[in-house]
């Protein structure tokens, strides 16, 4: 799942809550979190939907991790998807990927079934103003529920690099405003856990899950 010579040389990343300069595969270390999530809170799902897939590495891990799950993927660039669909041939995979926008395209849009569950893993973070939206559309098409694994600043630690990240991230746009989105949605429960690493040295990440009616 990582590129050699490209994904796997030293670089500076937040490992355990400390800035570290070493090889760290972070792409890796989100997937187990989004793996054990699907496990420990939805562990009789039988198919699952990712938005702003990419290139479609993360559902090409989840298929060879739960054969089972029924594995979709829908990303905004046409490019991505082609990408996705070549690797899903050339590792046999049957992951199926589409084009889709999923804060402003119309239903007919949606190729795929409504899936148990779905999640996102840092699309979100490029929706600064538009999460309610995005997220709204996202349960609209999930029976049970979904994963969000983003930075989203306000959880941040209080420290100066937790502060300095904040800034950061702000100036850039991030997400902003998701804790209180989710919660502002009528849902069974909305579960939160802060993550230690990532790929950023200024970023803290979480992963919500949540839990429909």
């Amino acid at each position: 799942m990582r590129i050699p010579g490209v994904e796997d040389v030293p670089a500076y990343y937040n490992v355990d809550g400390r800035v570290s300069y070493q090889p760290f595969d972070s792409s890796g270390y989100y997937r187990e979190n989004l793996l054990a999530a699907i496990r420990k809170d939805f562990p009789h799902a039988r198919s699952i939907t990712e938005y702003g897939c990419g290139v479609g590495r993360n559902l090409l891990f989840l298929k060879r991790e739960l054969p089972e799950l029924d594995c979709y993927g829908y990303e905004l660039c046409q490019p991505g998807v082609d990408a996705a669909k070549t690797a899903a041939e050339k590792f046999k995979m049957p992951v199926q990927y589409a084009q889709l926008d999923y804060v402003k395209d119309g239903g007919e849009k949606y190729v795929f079934p409504e899936t148990d569950i779905a999640f996102t893993m840092f699309s979100l973070e490029q929706l600064p103003r538009s999460s309610e939206t995005a997220v709204r559309n996202i349960l609209n098409h999930a029976r049970l529920g979904a994963i969000h694994i983003e930075p989203v600043p306000e959880n941040y630690p209080r420290t100066l690099r937790g502060m300095l990240g904040r800034i950061e991230h702000r100036r850039i746009d991030y997400l902003s405003g998701f804790d209180a989105v989710v919660h502002s949605l009528k849902l069974k429960s909305v579960t939160l856990k802060k993550l230690t690493s990532a790929h950023n040295p200024l970023m803290s990440p979480s992963l919500y899950v949540l839990r429909k009616a």
